[in-house]
């Protein structure tokens, strides 16, 4: 992958001959992704908001910052500046994330945020 931005390698799974793409997972798709565009902040001794992405579990506890819902959720939703989440909208500075990378998170909660 290039290092400013994330591709979702989607598998096709062959449904009765209609085509489906496999959802992305944390493992394949989305850990690469916050590795590079959330982790120098979130990880480690560096946890800023109490987030750490160090984890696929710990993305799956909940979210400070997006009432009722985990914080792999709010990792999508605050890269999109959504306003149902408190604080500022991620990352702060520097490049926001692609349309794609947006999408690669969109669909992974969308998915229920398969490992």
């Amino acid at each position: 992958f290039e290092a400013d931005t994330i591709q979702l390698d989607a598998t096709p799974l062959d449904t009765d001959n209609d085509t489906e793409f496999a959802p992305p997972t944390w493992t394949l798709d989305v850990a690469p992704l916050v590795a590079l565009r959330c982790a120098p902040c979130h990880t480690g001794g560096s946890k800023l908001g109490g987030l750490s992405v160090d984890t696929y579990a710990a993305t799956q506890l909940l979210s400070s910052a997006c009432a009722g819902l985990t914080k792999g959720a709010a990792i999508a939703l605050k890269s999109s500046g959504d306003p149902g989440c408190t604080g500022t909208a991620m990352p702060p500075a520097g490049p926001v994330l692609s349309d794609e990378e947006q999408e690669i998170l969109k669909a992974w909660v969308a998915a229920g945020q398969p490992e």
